[in-house]
C-alpha cells in the first residue's frame, strides 16, 4: 500500500485559531475502489460548534454532517484517482472554518507490492538561466526499486540514475522557455512507472524560489510542529505567498513563513510534501515543495 499520498488540509476561520484542528482518516488515505472511509474532525470548541458539513468531489457522503463523517469511494475508476473530502465548520459566533483532505482510490485489484511512482517534487518550478534546480521522486515498496531513470529536453542532470537529482538549466534562454522532466523507475517484477514535470526557465523577473529552511527539524513527531520558511531570489516583487500539504494541517498557510502540524497515529516513518506557491507583482507564480518525515510509533 502506497504511502504518500495523504490528507491536504488548510483550516481557516476568524478568532486566534483555526476552527478545525485536524482531521484523522480511517483506514487510511489510500484506499480500494468501493470502500468505506471515515473521516474525524477535531475543532477548537465543540460547545461553540453550530454545524459541520461534509462534502467530496467524487464518490459518496453516506454521512456528511457532524464532526464524524463517512465517504464511500467511488468503485468505476480504472486507475488510481485522488478524491479531495472537505469539512465546513460553522460556530455559534457565526466565525466559519474549512479544511480539507485527499484521499486516493486504487481500483480493484491492484498489487501491493509492486513499485508504483506515489509522489514527484521540485524545488522550484521556475529558474534562471543555467540555475540550478533539485528533483526528486518517491515510490511505494522502494525496497524493490532496481533503477531510476531521469531525462529533460533541455539543460543537463549532474547524476541522472538516482531518486533525488540536481538539474542545471540551459543557458542560451533569452525569454522564456518550458522545460519536460521525466522520470521512470523500475521494479523487481518487471514493473515500470513514469511521471512527467515541466519547468519554466526565465528571465522575466520572477520571484525564484531558491530554498527551504525547515525548523526545528524536518523530521517531527506525529502531532508535532514544524515552521518551513520559503527563500526567493527578489523578496521586494512578492505579492503573495500560500501553503499546501499532502497531510497534516497548515496552522499558517500564508506568508513566507508556514505553520504545519503532523497528523497523529502515525505508525510509520511517513513522508510529507509542503508546497509554496509564490506570486510576485506580475501576477507571475514559482512554487516549490519540501519534504518532512513524520517518525512513526510502530
Amino acid at each position: 500500500m502506497p504511502i504518500l499520498l495523504f490528507a491536504l488540509a488548510g483550516c481557516g476561520g476568524g478568532g486566534n485559531a483555526p476552527i478545525i484542528t485536524g482531521i484523522t482518516v480511517s483506514p487510511g488515505s489510500v484506499v480500494t475502489a468501493g470502500q468505506s472511509v471515515t473521516l474525524t474532525a477535531t475543532v477548537r470548541n465543540s460547545t461553540n460548534l453550530k454545524q459541520a458539513v461534509w462534502s467530496a468531489d467524487g464518490g459518496t457522503m453516506s454521512v456528511n454532517t457532524g464532526t464524524r463523517g463517512v465517504w464511500i469511494a467511488p468503485t468505476d475508476i480504472t486507475e488510481t484517482t485522488v478524491f479531495t473530502i472537505t469539512l465546513v465548520a460553522t460556530e455559534t459566533t457565526g466565525l466559519r472554518g474549512t479544511a480539507s483532505v485527499k484521499i486516493a482510490v486504487e481500483p480493484g485489484g491492484i498489487s501491493t507490492t509492486a513499485l508504483r511512482i506515489t509522489a514527484t517534487t521540485v524545488q522550484s518550478s521556475v529558474v534562471r538561466p543555467g540555475g540550478e534546480n533539485t528533483f526528486s521522486v518517491s515510490v511505494s515498496n522502494s525496497a524493490n526499486l532496481i533503477s531510476v531513470k531521469w531525462r529533460a529536453t533541455a539543460g543537463v542532470f549532474i547524476q541522472d540514475d538516482v531518486p533525488q537529482v540536481k538539474w542545471i538549466a540551459p543557458t542560451d534562454v533569452v525569454g522564456d522557455q518550458w522545460v519536460t522532466i521525466d522520470v521512470e523507475v523500475m521494479g523487481t517484477q518487471g514493473e515500470v512507472d513514469t511521471k512527467q514535470m515541466r519547468v519554466l526557465v526565465s528571465g522575466a523577473g520572477y520571484s525564484i524560489i531558491t530554498g527551504f529552511q525547515v525548523s526545528p527539524s524536518a523530521t517531527v513527531n506525529p502531532g508535532g510542529e514544524a515552521t518551513v520558511t520559503v527563500s526567493v531570489d527578489d523578496a521586494a516583487s512578492v505579492k503573495e505567498v500560500r501553503w499546501s500539504a499532502n497531510g497534516g494541517t497548515l496552522a499558517v498557510d500564508t506568508g513566507t513563513t508556514c505553520r504545519w502540524i503532523a497528523p497523529r497515529g502515525v505508525a510509520k516513518d511517513t513522508v510529507y510534501v509542503i508546497t509554496a506557491t509564490v506570486t510576485n507583482n506580475r501576477g507571475l507564480q514559482s512554487q516549490g515543495s519540501v519534504k518532512v518525515i513524520v517518525a512513526g510509533t510502530s
